[in-house]
């Protein structure tokens, strides 16, 4: 969760971030996903169960060199804390 400052045309509020993690815990990105809402959430999960979203980051992997991948569960460890 994180506090989203107050601008000039929005209040105050709260939010979620995702963002991944590596094996030892720490994010592995300087900024997540933010969600401030359900029907935000709900957008967000459409977009990307998109097949052909899906298919173009299968495309990515295969075009970048290999980097270390995020483990399913530190990201599992940090939705438990």
């Amino acid at each position: 969760m994180q506090k989203i400052i107050v601008i000039v045309k929005r209040q105050a509020a709260i939010a979620i971030e995702i963002n991944q993690v590596d094996s030892a815990g720490p994010a592995t990105k300087k900024r997540g996903i933010v969600v401030r809402s359900a029907s935000e959430h709900d957008e967000i999960n459409r977009i990307l169960s998109n097949q052909k979203l899906v298919e173009l980051a299968r495309k990515t992997d295969q075009v970048n060199p290999k980097q270390k991948e995020v483990t399913p569960s530190g990201l599992s460890r940090k939705l438990r804390e």
